[in-house]
């Protein structure tokens, strides 16, 4: 990975830095000192000269998404191809409301796409992963789609996914060393070259979140990636047939009548294979990847979570017997959502809790829910006026400026509020409902349920592709499925609690995007600040602290290209956490910065005219700040100003001659 040449560059030359720097012995400032508290310490003169700022930069970056075709001979697969028709940047968004407007605003970052090809030929990779499923294979029984698709099927085979991905990661640099610990796309077929014969699936196995008991959630499928610590996906062509939902609607028109699309398995590709068909097919694998799963854009704009945070989770609990209210512990885990989130955002701290309440107790909020009851109005207006209408008891609600809320409705069923089942929708207004648990049934999904839609409320978007099909409509919104197999509890498919390897990078990178443009604006402002007060250069502190920032700015790209998206996003933390420091100081000198006070203690006495006299006599003061000491304004200091400042200090005169 290399970042754009000029930004480094840049982002030293934003105060025209007359120093050279060697950043293995840069002086890191005792940070047991409270500088801005005692801004006479360390304020001997640097060799920093402040100038004007310049423009914001911005991250560019190029980051390589490995291709490794496993099975596939090379000679059926046009890299040429493959590589023009995918796009080689993306500029990573979020959605914002303007103007009324639901509008995409630009994170300040560019990823460059390096797509970099692999084939097993030559090596060992297909037989030896051919021979590891085959040590962990297991009979299942046959899926009602292969029976519909082969009748006189009578075996197939089914491997665990995680321990699958888990072997591709943890090998795939002992057949190309080069890979190292970027993320990698897996396409494999297994049946051509006669390694697996039968017809097989592959599955997830996860704990319930709520009730703590095994659960097979998903099986059958041919796709999966993203557990942590795995930076890689593996859709395996060879493995089927299944259905793949290439047009489910999720809104209406429901889907009644659409019919469900059908992965080809790679054994119904034309032989010798169909190049053209073949290669187009992974085109749009590539690109849903590269797009929604390895570098995605953001539902809203990634707050940044630093000290300590709330989910607040509201239970409107009108069941018969109030069974949520009784025990909300056997609905909701606090713990699972507190440990998910922290995971997420290393260094956060989160502290989860519940409240029931009756709607009854809201008689504007009861009638709300039973106008929405048989309504016309959609879904999301209906959580909206609901939304709109609690605002004016957050205080009393237990939610404040910290709290991310979350409105749970358990209501009898003759009042459900929309949809069927148990849903939730994550609200511009950073607020999430859910609405479910009814008397009929009271399901256990619902912490999987909060932890989808606080993601979202962090900034994560679902791990698949939205388009649409009647343009005509463009409400009418589709979803390409078969990217829900990732291990993220994103995904509308996977009930996994446990956020993706890619949803932290993202989270990660998102943060690093922010702690440094935050970084660059505080420094900004600090630097106009003290020209605009007179002073020309930065003291001792002022450059120690700069210092520190290019330092952990210097740290900060060198984990980012390596791709420990993690890691980097702790130096750019750091970097804005000295910016804010550097900030703070200059305020501090601006608020202290009085004419003839030329040592900045706060106070023009007889100590500043001895000090200017000594400055005039060729003495130089440990701490001195000419800017200030020329109190008559005539260009130049010397004794008469000098004179001056101990007039002012023993009350002969009331101010300077001249106040410039």
């Amino acid at each position: 990975m290399k970042f754009h040449k000029n930004l480094k560059i840049l982002f030293i030359s934003l105060f025209s830095v007359i120093i050279f720097f060697n950043l293995n012995n840069l002086f890191i400032y005792d940070n047991t000192i409270d500088y801005t508290a005692n801004p006479n310490l360390e304020r001997a003169q640097s060799e920093i000269i402040l100038t004007n700022p310049l423009e914001p930069f911005y991250i560019e970056s190029s980051i390589p998404i490995n291709i490794i075709f496993i099975g596939f001979d090379s000679v059926y697969i046009n890299t040429s191809y493959i590589n023009n028709s995918l796009e080689d940047l993306i500029k990573p968004t979020y959605r914002e409301i303007i103007d009324d407007e639901i509008k995409s605003s630009y994170m300040g970052a560019i990823y460059n796409l390096e797509y970099n090809y692999y084939f097993s030929d030559g090596t060992s990779l297909e037989l030896d992963f051919a021979n590891y499923l085959a040590s962990i294979e297991t009979d299942i029984l046959l899926p009602y789609k292969l029976l519909e698709y082969d009748p006189t099927a009578t075996t197939a085979k089914e491997y665990s996914a995680v321990d699958a991905i888990t072997w591709l990661d943890n090998n795939i640099n002992n057949y190309f060393s080069e890979i190292n610990n970027s993320y990698c796309f897996y396409l494999i077929d297994l049946y051509t070259h006669g390694l697996i014969q039968d017809y097989h699936y592959y599955s997830i196995v996860f704990e319930d979140a709520t009730i703590g008991s095994p659960s097979t959630i998903i099986e059958y499928t041919i796709l999966y990636g993203g557990e942590i610590p795995n930076r890689g996906v593996f859709l395996d062509l060879s493995a089927g047939p299944i259905y793949h939902y290439d047009f489910i609607p999720i809104e209406d028109p429901m889907i009644d009548g659409v019919s469900p699309e059908e992965i080809p398995p790679i054994w119904e590709y034309s032989f010798p294979l169909d190049k053209d068909a073949l290669n187009n097919e992974f085109i749009e694998y590539i690109r849903d990847l590269s797009n929604y799963i390895f570098l995605p854009c953001y539902v809203y704009e990634p707050m940044i979570y630093e000290e300590k945070n709330n989910i607040r989770i509201v239970i409107f609990d009108n069941t018969t017997g109030n069974l949520f209210s009784s025990n909300p512990n056997n609905y909701i885990d606090k713990n699972v959502i507190k440990n998910t989130i922290e995971e997420l955002i290393p260094n956060s701290q989160w502290d989860v809790s519940i409240h029931t309440e009756s709607i009854y107790t809201f008689p504007e909020l009861e009638r709300l829910i039973m106008e929405a009851k048989n309504s016309s109005i959609i879904q999301s207006r209906i959580y909206e006026n609901i939304t709109v209408y609690l605002k004016n008891f957050y205080n009393e609600l237990g939610i404040f400026e910290d709290t991310i809320p979350v409105f749970m409705f358990a209501l009898p069923e003759n009042i459900i509020i929309a949809g069927l089942g148990v849903t939730g929708v994550s609200l511009f207004e950073r607020v999430i409902v859910i609405d479910g648990g009814y008397d009929s049934e009271i399901l256990t999904d619902h912490t999987n349920l909060i932890v989808h839609e606080v993601g979202h409320e962090i900034g994560l978007l679902h791990p698949f592709n939205y388009y649409t099909i009647d343009k005509d409509n463009v409400d009418n919104l589709y979803v390409d499925f078969l990217f829900n197999f990732i291990s993220t509890p994103m995904s509308y498919l996977h009930s996994d609690t446990s956020y993706s390897t890619f949803d932290r990078d993202a989270i990660a990178r998102a943060h690093s995007f922010k702690y440094i443009n935050k970084t660059w604006e505080l420094l900004n402002i600090a630097n106009t600040t003290l020209l605009n007060n007179g002073f020309t250069n930065l003291d001792l502190f002022l450059e120690k602290e700069l210092n520190y920032i290019f330092s952990n700015q210097s740290f900060f790209y060198n984990t980012y290209e390596s791709e420990d998206f993690i890691e980097a996003q702790s130096y750019a933390k750091q970097s804005y956490l000295s910016a804010q420091l550097y900030y703070e100081y200059a305020i501090t000198l601006q608020q202290n910065n009085r004419l003839g006070d030329v040592n900045n203690d706060g106070n023009v006495n007889i100590v500043d005219a001895m000090l200017i006299a000594q400055y005039y006599v060729g003495i130089s003061p440990e701490i001195f700040y000419p800017e200030v000491a020329d109190v008559n304004g005539d260009g130049i200091i010397d004794i008469v100003d000098a004179l001056l400042v101990a007039q002012l200090y023993a009350g002969i005169i009331d101010e300077f001659p001249i106040n410039p």
